[in-house]
């Protein structure tokens, strides 16, 4: 039954850093104590409904806000921490229900009143918040979002979040890394991008209703293009863990986005597609007709050995192994990534059955060219057929298997997803374990990015003819398991396609730990859990100690409140780390302080002597 209950306690930090949170956070402390101390704390079931005369604060829970309770009832509104709710706070003629359990504090309205009462800053902040508040209605309204299931509409009433640039802002560069989606709503945003000749073409304009930022947003990928203001915009922004939430739902809103993706970004896609790159652009476009969308769980086998292919695939993101069987049960024998294809036999006169079979490491996404189909659309474009013929034949005769030891060495120790290994020449470390210590020095927290532990290479199976280690780091992999599996946006790239984690808004859910094929994400507890610092090692070195503790040393962290995306209610279980490669420093602590120079970063082209993966093969 729902109901509100008084609480059995007084306003209490909670309730105070909620009411800095929203529109009382504009208050003087001594008008800001008043209203705390006025309140009402209740605790409130879900889908209890609120009585609209009087005013709210939202302590814990999320209240939702609706023109109607007549069934289907639909939000126009939704409302987290922080949030002042009732006839005086600007909600009149609407109807307040909890989405959840909630904590509240409350006040009549002629009490909310008087409080009130000529605080001109108050008034500003209200206006402001409901202005904003106004602009996301506007957003959540527009025909992209209109099919969204309840659960999903409520979620983006909530966490849709505002912005405004002014004319000339870059949202996105070409080649950047982002998964942020962007909407517009008033405005006007140019798509440009430069060819491998340096010639700078326009793509698209986009306007109000329209949207940018799904390519990266889908694939974790480089954008394709650079977005940029052409005027003052007004438009909203939804984190990756909002983002897939939403495409996940399977609503208009995947139709939308994948159509839109068909138009505008897959002639891009096949562009860059190496099988495809000799194509003219009349037979792309013909192309982009015929192509459907496939997805794969992970595990889930895409081809078998053996079966004759009917289509091309081209691997829009994620990544699959592929595995022979030779009589002796199944190899590893290859490995895909993004913008890889397999399947080209499909469209020989003769196909060829497949060679192995392809199983998804990680979901993954993909543009199923049928032949017949390719067939007939290039008939009529004079030599596209025998030109796309010729480059899938030149394709298939570079392929070849790498020896076992190798490819497993590259592919379970990371090198194959990543751009550089790092190596410890067995022959050369003493096993003094200054790596580890002056990885524990750099890091305030203490807690080590670098473990010793990882995968043994023979001297006869690599360049260097030394028997090494390819040590279990972060190799920023081309599309990251940890980042597809991250819900709650705490892992990014940065500008140079290094992966990052986002302290503030990881939660220890371990999903990254699991979507990380190599073991190199490990928990530690929460920041008030964590142990105080101690004195690092660094300190005490002549002459430049007291510099590098200054500049290296641990350093008290402030205290504030974790911003999570719109998990920010999720109960904070531990963080995440990997090597972050001393970000912020001039050198890498294990390699610079190892005594024997035992340990460095080498391609793993260098270390095997020529690229298998995603920049070599196919």
């Amino acid at each position: 039954m729902a109901q509100i209950l008084p609480s059995p306690t007084s306003p209490n930090s909670a309730a105070e850093a909620a009411a800095l949170a929203g529109p009382l956070g504009a208050l003087a402390p001594k008008a800001r104590a008043r209203w705390l101390a006025a309140g009402k704390p209740l605790t409130a079931d879900k889908e209890t409904q609120l009585e609209s005369a009087a005013v709210y604060l939202v302590v814990q829970g999320a209240v939702g806000v609706y023109a109607s309770l007549e069934p289907p009832r639909r939000a126009v509104d939704q409302r987290g921490p922080g949030a002042l709710l009732g006839g005086p706070a600007g909600d009149q003629g609407t109807h307040l229900v909890c989405e959840s359990s909630c904590q509240l504090l409350s006040w009549d309205g002629d009490e909310a009143r008087a409080l009130a009462s000529g605080d001109q800053a108050l008034e500003r902040a209200l206006e402001s918040a409901n202005a904003e508040r106004r602009i996301v209605r506007e957003l959540a309204d527009l025909p992209l979002f209109a099919g969204l299931p309840p659960p999903a509409r409520r979620m983006l009433l909530r966490f849709l979040r505002i912005g405004h640039s002014s004319p000339n802002t870059a949202f996105i560069r070409q080649g950047e890394y982002t998964g942020e989606f962007y909407v517009v709503l008033s405005g006007i945003v140019t798509a440009y991008r430069v060819d491998a000749d340096g010639q700078r073409g326009q793509l698209a304009q986009l306007g109000p209703g329209e949207w940018f930022g799904e390519t990266s947003a889908l694939s974790q990928q480089p954008s394709p293009a650079k977005l940029q203001a052409d005027t003052a915009c007004v438009y909203g922004v939804l984190e990756p863990g909002l983002f897939k939430e939403l495409y996940a739902a399977r609503s208009s809103f995947r139709t939308s986005i994948d159509e839109v993706y068909r138009r505008r970004s897959l002639a891009i896609h096949l562009a860059i597609v190496p099988a495809l790159r000799g194509l003219p652009r009349e037979a792309r476009a013909a192309l982009q007709r015929v192509a459907r969308f496939e997805t794969f769980k992970k595990d889930q086998v895409a081809a078998r050995q053996g079966e004759t292919p009917t289509a091309v695939h081209l691997v829009r993101s994620g990544a699959f192994t592929t595995h022979a069987d030779r009589g002796d049960g199944p190899k590893l024998t290859g490995y895909l990534m993004s913008n890889s294809s397999f399947g080209e036999s499909a469209l020989f006169n003769e196909p060829t059955p497949w060679p192995h079979t392809l199983v998804a490491m990680m979901d993954s996404d993909v543009l199923v060219l049928p032949a017949e189909e390719v067939r007939r659309e290039l008939a009529g474009i004079p030599g596209a057929l025998a030109l796309l013929e010729q480059g899938l034949a030149d394709l298939a005769a570079e392929e070849h298997e790498a020896d076992q030891e190798e490819l497993g060495s590259m592919v379970q120790g990371q090198s194959a997803k990543g751009g550089e290994a790092l190596v410890i020449d067995l022959e050369k470390c003493v096993r003094c374990n200054a790596c580890v210590e002056s990885c524990v020095a750099v890091h305030a927290d203490r807690v080590p990015r670098l473990s010793k532990r990882g995968r043994r290479v023979s001297a006869a199976a690599n360049t260097m003819h030394k028997e090494i280690s390819l040590v279990t780091s972060c190799y920023s992999c081309g599309t990251p398991g940890c980042m597809l599996a991250c819900n709650y946006g705490a892992i990014r790239r940065n500008s140079r396609g290094l992966v990052r984690f986002l302290w503030d808004n990881c939660v220890g859910c371990a999903s990254c730990v699991q979507g990380c094929p190599y073991d190199v994400i490990r928990l530690t507890p929460p920041p008030d859990q964590m142990p105080p610092p101690g004195p690092t090692w660094m300190a005490e070195l002549p002459v430049v100690g007291g510099w590098l503790a200054g500049l290296f040393g641990p350093k008290a962290s402030a205290s504030h409140t974790p911003e999570r995306g719109f998990h920010k209610d999720v109960e904070v279980m531990g963080k995440a780390v990997k090597c972050d490669r001393c970000e912020g420093l001039p050198f890498e602590a294990c390699v610079y302080n190892c005594p024997t120079g035992a340990i460095e970063r080498r391609s793993p082209a260098e270390i095997f002597g020529r690229s298998t993966g995603p920049e070599g093969g196919r």
